[in-house]
């Protein structure tokens, strides 16, 4: 299986950087980055999403099918991929944060002319208090949002530790601004604002993806909050950690082989837990909440007429019949 970050320009791009799982098992030092080809074999896209904003920008998925890549196509180390796409994204969310700075100054501009092109009751509207006092807001936000997009630039250029702080910072705050910003934009163009081809309308829904994409804004607060904080201590115990499990302690235990055995085992392994089979309580379609067990069917139990052969179970087991969602 792969799992692959895919670029903005997904169908468009020549060359990409995949990340897969190289190791299983190791967690994040068991992914590593490849180098893939848009011509390679195996290698396709599908169509394009239809995005709420920065419909200029391509976005697709990233399809791969017994893909081979060169071995020398591995970027950096084996099992480091997760640490250059997390060194990715630090350098990343400050072009986010500009991008959002981009969005929201040319929201203020557009709203700033519209305020002397529109008047009313005699006067341009832009010498209403009400709309100085927006105008005011919004450009000394600007000024902060530019300065922490700067300061964080500066900090990466100048290869400053930690500076992965600074652009969750510039990211989080420039982004929440353009969200902000260029909605109250299109309420001081008013009706005119929610019109296609008015370029607040379009900056309004461009600004909304700086919000999520590169980290979410969540994360950027989970990111912030981690390097302003120490580690909590473990608390040592003695005691070894027992999980519980709200449907009761698994069994590990798979009937398989000679069917009559299998079910001589299955219906064995029952009564060690105390079920009996001459009371039957619950009837197939019974709900969940009201039923002692469950006969759980998955896609392993292959074409449609099976799902009888898990109802018969079900009924000789005085149980209800889940499924996966597949299955249903």
């Amino acid at each position: 299986m792969v799992k692959a970050i895919s670029g903005y320009k997904a169908p468009e791009a020549q060359t990409y950087l995949v990340t897969v799982v190289t190791e299983p098992g190791k967690g994040n030092h068991g992914i590593s980055m490849f180098i893939v080809d848009k011509d390679f074999e195996g290698f396709t896209f599908s169509e394009p999403y239809d995005k709420l904003g920065i419909r200029s920008s391509v976005t697709a998925e990233l399809h791969f099918k017994d893909v081979k890549v060169p071995k020398e196509n591995l970027l950096g180390e084996l099992g480091k991929g997760f640490k250059y796409a997390m060194m990715i994204l630090d350098g990343g969310r400050i072009g986010i944060a500009s991008q959002a700075l981009g969005i929201a100054q040319g929201a203020y501009e557009s709203a700033r002319e519209y305020q002397f092109q529109r008047e009313q009751f005699g006067k341009a509207i832009a010498y209403f208090q009400a709309n100085q006092f927006k105008l005011a807001d919004m450009a000394t936000q600007l000024k902060a949002a530019r300065l922490l997009v700067y300061d964080a630039a500066d900090k990466k250029d100048n290869h400053v530790k930690g500076y992965g702080k600074d652009a969750a910072m510039a990211k989080l705050y420039a982004s929440d601004l353009a969200n902000k910003l260029t909605s109250e934009a299109l309420q001081m163009y008013g009706g005119s604002g929610f019109i296609k081809g008015v370029d607040v309308e379009r900056h309004y829904r461009d600004s909304k993806i700086t919000q999520i994409y590169e980290g979410t804004n969540g994360i950027m607060r989970v990111v912030i909050a981690g390097y302003l904080l120490s580690k909590p201590n473990k608390v040592k115990t003695d005691q070894p950690k027992q999980k519980k499990s709200v449907v009761g302690d698994r069994k590990k235990q798979i009937f398989k082989g000679d069917v009559k055995e299998s079910v001589k085992k299955f219906v064995e392994a029952l009564k060690a837990d105390g079920y009996t089979f001459d009371n039957h309580r619950s009837e197939a379609d019974t709900e969940f909440e009201e039923s002692d067990r469950l006969v759980v069917a998955g896609m392993g139990i292959g074409e449609e007429q099976n799902l009888n052969l898990v109802k018969d179970l079900a009924k000789a087991a005085d149980a209800s019949v889940g499924a996966s969602r597949p299955v249903s």
